[in-house]
């Protein structure tokens, strides 16, 4: 959990070493020698990443792997340009020292990677300025991790599927489901995986704006019935036969409301289109376009709630598109191939997916995947590496000890070790072990140790 504190990976860990951790064959290390061993983890990274992938599927219980979770997440750098740009300023740079243009204001950059790697995207992170990465995980039920992935900023996550798929699949045998979001989901990722060799079903979210099957589903009339496992959700679930279904193939397509999200929606829309019928009200012409009407336009969120009359000349509130948005209030739509079983097997497949975020939050708040300040692609990727690496043992900590990362930590942060001398005798001497610190020594497999060690004489 030292990884990143903010200065970078290896200045942050180097610090550690020397100022927190018990670790005496550090001493003199130097930063240098870190970013060396970033390098060298990353040559060896293929192979790192199979093995990981090879022990965390032969210790989990095959139902375990039944699924397989796909997800993709972002992490942005701390500088201003990304690698394209820095390529465009190398080459200014380049032109200036052969006395072929004035100098750049912009500073001669010091590593550009090629192919580009920094780049911008669609940020996750909120930080749409910042050149990113795009991280990919593999996990199985209960999001152990398999696999872990880096993309160019710029990849959107259709891109990413099949190979991470391919990847994973050629290291581990076939699972039977695979469960992917929406923006993974796309018709020619789903078209593949359904001609794949061996038959792999799968269950995904689907964007319901974009899609006629989820509209004519939620314009269906009767009741919504009670989810079987949550109190405040609906659920409809609608199978299509192979001759109706999108990809010829049969599939469950499921919608779910929250009861609770549709409240909090619903208020929020009631008050958008308040606003809307307040400025139509004071305004409506189209012809002037006067300050209120161009306004209502250009509101990223109002403008969706009104139309031009036919004539062109005024504004009208947009009743049809304020129906269909109270009909999706709360509403998820996913889509399986799980035909054969009941509707809440889909579901909590889909669920699982929680699991995955749950890495992604483990990656960015205790193993500082974020932000990066490597400027080389090797080390953003071994980078990538290691907070997989720390998040193979964390998992494996807590599986193993049946208690949360978080408490884990508490214990052993409790725990010191201190350079003492008595009388011309220096010595190392730890706190006593506390008796939650015995069992999961003892859950792990690992002895106490002695209370004192590396007694020496003072005079050396």
């Amino acid at each position: 959990w030292a990884i990143n504190e903010g200065r970078g990976a290896a200045k942050a860990c180097n610090e550690w070493l020397q100022n927190d951790a018990y670790f005496p064959e550090a001493e003199g290390w130097q930063v240098d020698q870190f970013y060396r061993a970033l390098d060298l983890l990353e040559s060896e990274a293929e192979a790192l990443t199979d093995h990981i992938e090879e022990a965390v599927a032969g210790r989990l219980d095959p139902e375990e792997l039944r699924l397989l979770l796909l997800d993709t997440t972002s992490s942005y750098f701390a500088s201003d340009l990304d690698d394209v740009e820095r390529a465009a300023v190398a080459a200014d740079w380049a032109a200036h020292d052969r006395g072929e243009g004035p100098q750049p204001r912009t500073p001669r950059p010091q590593v550009v990677n090629s192919p580009p790697l920094r780049l911008r995207g669609h940020s996750k992170d909120k930080r749409a300025q910042q050149p990113q990465v795009v991280v990919g995980l593999v996990c199985g039920a209960g999001g152990a991790l398999l696999r872990a992935q880096t993309f160019p900023g710029n990849q959107n996550d259709q891109g990413v599927t099949l190979q991470m798929l391919r990847q994973t699949r050629a290291a581990s045998d076939a699972p039977e489901v695979v469960v992917m979001d929406s923006g993974m989901a796309g018709s020619p990722n789903l078209a593949e995986l359904d001609g794949l060799e061996d038959e792999v079903h799968r269950v995904s979210a689907v964007p319901l704006r974009k899609s006629k099957v989820g509209e004519a589903i939620l314009a269906r009339p009767g009741r919504w019935r009670q989810h079987p496992d949550k109190a405040d959700f609906q659920l409809r679930v609608v199978r299509l036969e192979a001759d109706e279904a999108p990809l010829g193939r049969p599939e469950l397509w499921l919608a779910t409301r929250n009861l609770k999200a549709k409240d909090r929606q619903v208020r929020r829309l009631d008050k958008h289109v308040a606003r809307v019928k307040e400025e139509l009200a004071h305004c409506d012409r189209l012809d002037g376009h006067g300050g209120r009407v161009c306004r209502l336009l250009s509101h990223r969120t109002l403008k969706r709630y009104v139309r031009p009359s036919k004539d062109g000349k005024r504004l009208l509130l947009d009743r049809d598109r304020i129906a269909k948005e109270h009909r999706r209030a709360g509403v998820r739509l996913l889509r399986s191939t799980l035909v054969d079983h009941p509707p809440e097997t889909s579901l909590r497949a889909y669920e699982a997916l929680l699991d995955v975020e749950s890495d992604f939050r483990t990656f960015k708040g205790p193993l500082r995947l974020r932000p990066m300040h490597h400027r080389k692609a090797s080390r953003i990727r071994a980078h990538v590496l290691v907070c997989a690496l720390a998040l193979v043992c964390l998992q494996e900590l807590q599986r193993r000890t049946g208690r949360r990362f978080a408490e884990i930590a508490k214990v052993f942060d409790k725990a010191r070790a201190v350079d003492m001398v008595q009388g011309d005798t220096r010595l190392w001497q730890r706190t006593e072990w506390s008796s939650d610190a015995k069992e999961m020594l003892a859950a792990l497999g690992i002895p106490e140790g002695p209370r004192t060690w590396g007694a020496r004489r003072h005079a050396e």
